[in-house]
């Protein structure tokens, strides 16, 4: 079983947390002989089982030791080169890459722009697609490093990316949309947060919550910058802010999309 008060967290790290091969490692190194079948089942198996109790500290002793984080020096590096100076999705839907770009080729076919323009929108959006990436493993990285009591995320496709102060979180990275500014984002974080989800795919949403526990595959940790050019300009400012911010956050917002409440934690970086 799992250490009392920790049951659905112990579950929710082994079903969606951690991928096969690290589960059948941890249980050999802790002599528990259990064969590991699904997720579902294997968790749910060693969290009925009375003949043994894993900790949370096991969980996270564990997993830390397992964890590699992103190479940091090499982002930034790459961050500050100038050439991911004009990243833009132009458009594109980054969820549905494909049919978005088909979509634009025909348009640009249509109007018979020239071919060279096209190419250079798909440079930008591979700028765009590097630096969604280096951002946020750089973010999760430095949160992880930074925080001795964070479990993060081993498998192979995470529903999260790590548990901070108890609670699973999906890492997400923004700036201030349009309609918004700093000063009215970090006073009013609810609605801001609220914003940010709204227009959501309600229906995707409440499958992934039934598909997990406590709704936690739907809470959010948001890293907010104010200049979002901050990353290129000067990013290890950037990383030192998200350290130095992350140990001073106080509890988490909650905020409801029709029937379903998500957790949010607001890192501001200004």
């Amino acid at each position: 079983m799992f250490e009392e008060g920790y049951e659905d967290l112990g579950e929710y790290c082994f079903r969606f947390m951690m991928n096969k091969g690290a589960i059948e490692e941890f249980l050999k190194a802790n002599g528990i002989r259990i064969r590991v079948t699904s997720y579902e089942k294997t968790a749910k198996e060693l969290r009925a089982s009375g003949s043994f109790i894993i900790s949370i500290d096991q969980i996270r002793n564990f997993v830390r030791k397992k964890w590699v984080g992103t190479d940091i020096g090499y982002h930034l590096i790459n961050l500050k080169s100038g050439l991911l100076e004009g990243h833009n999705w132009h458009g594109s839907m980054p969820s549905f890459l494909h049919l978005s770009f088909q979509n634009k080729v025909r348009e640009w076919i249509s109007q018979g722009k020239k071919l060279k323009e096209l190419l250079k929108v798909g440079e930008d959006v591979m700028k765009q697609e590097y630096f969604i990436v280096a951002t946020h493993d750089l973010s999760e990285t430095t949160i992880i490093k930074s925080v001795d009591d964070v479990i993060p995320s081993i498998a192979q496709k995470g529903v999260s990316d790590f548990v901070f102060k108890g609670i699973p979180y999906d890492l997400k990275n923004s700036g201030v949309p349009n309609g918004w500014s700093f000063s009215e984002a970090k006073d009013s974080p609810a609605e801001f947060a609220s914003s940010l989800i709204g227009g959501a795919d309600v229906e995707r949403l409440r499958k992934q919550a039934n598909n997990s526990i406590n709704n936690w595959g739907l809470n959010r940790f948001y890293v907010i910058l104010k200049d979002t050019d901050d990353w290129l300009k000067k990013p290890e400012d950037v990383l030192e802010k998200i350290k130095r911010n992350t140990s001073n956050l106080g509890n988490p917002i909650r905020v409801s999309e029709e029937d379903l409440s998500i957790t949010c934690q607001l890192l501001y970086v200004d």
